[in-house]
């Protein structure tokens, strides 16, 4: 993936090439060449005059001037358009790719346990349309919201009423947008809806709740029976025993290559023996191991791993403007750990973890701010650490949001953690 070029493209339109009314003029400042956004009028068509009316505040009873700049505000559709195309086309040539998912998934565990879902996470136990229909387009072709009586080309052939769903453009990068596709939904007759409707189980009643990979351990347990998984068990213990002894070398040249911060943490960890565990288990992610040799990055765009749902997340800010901010954090963190001491109680417990972890070695320090200059010539983020409470325990939380340092960290995935709603199902469906 290239690196974010530091030049900036003035980037200038006229609204109406974009379908409005008015020539206006719009400036847009962008880090990438953009070619559908530099159009400016070519005079083929007619631009209504900038005016001004007076009306009557009907509660002041005052005069009120209204100028055609208001109505003028919001971008015409058309431009929207051009605007999400020319950033998808530039994201897709650095290597981003997404995709959306239905909700159903998160809703199981609810309804497995017979709770209703709330708002959006509710099951749709009838699907919308009946099917989809997709239409090839030019460019420049109007999409019908909904499709009337009569429809022209490219239309024909789709029902009428479908809905306008979703639509896409291809565009080569450099060069003008040629081609769309519109997805129109067709909706089902009363009568379809009523017999689709009488043939579907309550989503209480559908056996849809557990992780795919949990339900095909319970079915191995139940197929090999208690005795059974007993020697399945020692035998893949036997083997992985057997291969961490002789990969002994190889790990200790792992090791060895390590920062000397990281051995204190990931000495006794058999990482070669987790990767093939990981390739016999079927999870594929091949920067994991090399960041577990290396360290994890809290900063810049981190790639995704492929087990968890794609949900592309940029950072809001670059690791060099963060390191920018450094100078006032340093300051600013006196203050803020301060306030954190105002609970005594909740201060000592954090500082008694605190020194057991360095005690162990899982930490390093203290260092005064010449150290960690000479430690880090290029820069270094302070945070502070605070204390919650959970019950009668007080868990120690290093805060990396209140310098930023989370602000500069861009994600690809997003992780759903299982509840209690999800061990419940699971134990209900064994």
């Amino acid at each position: 993936m290239r690196a974010v070029p530091k030049v900036f493209i003035w980037h200038v339109v006229h609204a109406c090439m974009y379908r409005s009314k008015r020539l206006k003029k719009t400036g847009l400042l962008i880090n990438f060449l953009a070619p559908n956004l530099q159009q400016l009028c070519d005079n083929g068509h007619k631009h209504l005059p900038w005016t001004h009316s007076v009306t009557v505040d009907p509660v002041t009873k005052k005069n009120m001037h209204v100028f055609d700049t208001a109505s003028e505000a919001e971008y015409p559709r058309q431009f929207c358009e051009a605007l999400a195309i020319a950033f998808t086309v530039e994201l897709q040539s650095r290597g981003f790719s997404w995709s959306l998912e239905p909700p159903l998934q998160e809703s199981a565990a609810y309804l497995a346990n017979n709770k209703q879902p709330r708002g959006a996470r509710g099951h749709a136990v009838v699907s919308e349309f009946k099917h989809l229909v997709q239409v090839a387009t030019p460019a420049s072709t109007d999409l019908p919201e909904v499709i009337g009586d009569n429809p022209q080309y490219p239309f024909e052939g789709v029902p009428v009423g479908a809905k306008l769903v979703r639509f896409q453009h291809f565009q080569e990068k450099g060069k003008p947008v040629a081609m769309k596709t519109a997805v129109y939904g067709v909706f089902r007759t009363l009568e379809e809806f009523l017999s689709k409707a009488l043939k579907l189980r309550h989503p209480f009643n559908v056996p849809i709740s557990c992780n795919v990979d949990n339900v095909e351990a319970m079915a191995k347990v139940l197929q090999l029976g208690k005795l059974g998984t007993m020697r399945f068990r020692l035998k893949q213990v036997q083997k992985y025993r057997a291969l961490a002894s002789s990969l002994d070398a190889d790990e200790k040249r792992v090791h060895e290559s390590m920062p000397n911060d990281l051995k204190s943490v990931m000495g006794s960890k058999r990482l070669l023996l987790f990767k093939q565990m990981m390739e016999d288990a079927g999870i594929v992610d091949e920067q994991l191991f090399n960041e577990m040799k290396g360290g994890f990055r809290l900063t810049g765009q981190l790639e995704a791993s492929g087990q968890f749902k794609p949900r592309f997340k940029p950072a809001e800010m670059s690791v060099e403007e963060l390191k920018k901010s450094s100078k006032w954090a340093r300051h600013a963190v006196v203050g803020s750990c301060k306030r954190v001491g105002d609970n005594v109680k909740v201060a000592q417990a954090v500082w008694a973890e605190t020194l057991a972890q360095l005690e162990s070695g899982w930490k390093n320090g203290p260092y005064s701010a010449e150290q960690l200059d000479c430690k880090f010539p290029e820069g270094w983020v302070p945070s502070k650490r605070f204390g919650v409470v959970q019950g009668p325990k007080i868990r120690a939380v290093d805060d990396f949001s209140e310098f930023l340092v989370n602000a500069a960290c861009g994600t690809g995935e997003q992780i759903v953690l299982q509840g209690l709603d999800d061990v419940a199902a699971a134990a209900k469906y064994c």
